[in-house]
């Protein structure tokens, strides 16, 4: 089952076009319902009556998003993802330093860029941190929220499941999209 026409569009330049292979395959896994789980997640989890559905892909990551939009000073993200695929390269989100705080808030509020993992559907698994010292937290119906601390290295996976996800990035809509994911040695 192929979702409606949504397939392949885009709003955002940078935004990718979905494989429309990946879509039937994530279609089949997340079910005909999939604008209702999408619209429950924000309605039962944040209090958001309404958001717009935009499918599409990140350079340089596996997953598939459905959702990208900025709700008040946060990001809100709903993504899906096939089994043994990864999202972009290790990144962390903090304030960048050259970037002034707003009005009304204070550094230390500003300064708090966490972002929230929340399970709607299947199994993922959050990566804190990098090699030796990564530390790898299940993302499922046993655990259904995982905390990402102001930066924090990390990156999803997926291993033997799909996974559908919604991402909250607490104060991510006040940063300009080309300085919200920082890389080691590429700022």
């Amino acid at each position: 089952m192929a979702f409606p026409s949504e397939a392949g569009r885009t709003f955002n330049p940078n935004h990718t076009e979905v494989n429309p292979a990946r879509l039937e395959r994530l279609a089949d896994f997340i079910g005909p319902d999939y604008r209702n789980l999408i619209h429950q997640f924000f309605a039962e989890k944040l209090n958001i009556a309404d958001v717009t559905i935009d499918i599409h892909g990140h350079d340089g990551s596996e997953g598939t998003y459905y959702v990208e939009e900025n709700v008040g000073r946060h990001k809100l993200y709903v993504a899906g993802m096939e089994p043994w695929q990864m999202t972009s390269a290790a990144h962390l989100h903090e304030w960048p330093d050259d970037l002034p705080i707003p009005q009304g808030m204070n550094e230390e509020e500003a300064k708090d860029v966490t972002e929230e993992y929340h399970h709607i559907k299947g199994r993922a698994v959050i990566i804190l941190g990098e090699g030796k010292n990564a530390t790898e937290v299940a993302l499922d119906e046993n655990n259904p929220v995982v905390y990402v601390p102001p930066g924090t290295m990390h990156r999803v996976k997926t291993e033997d499941s799909y996974a559908f996800y919604g991402i909250v990035m607490r104060n991510g809509a006040l940063i300009p999209d080309a300085k919200l994911h920082k890389r080691p040695n590429k700022q």
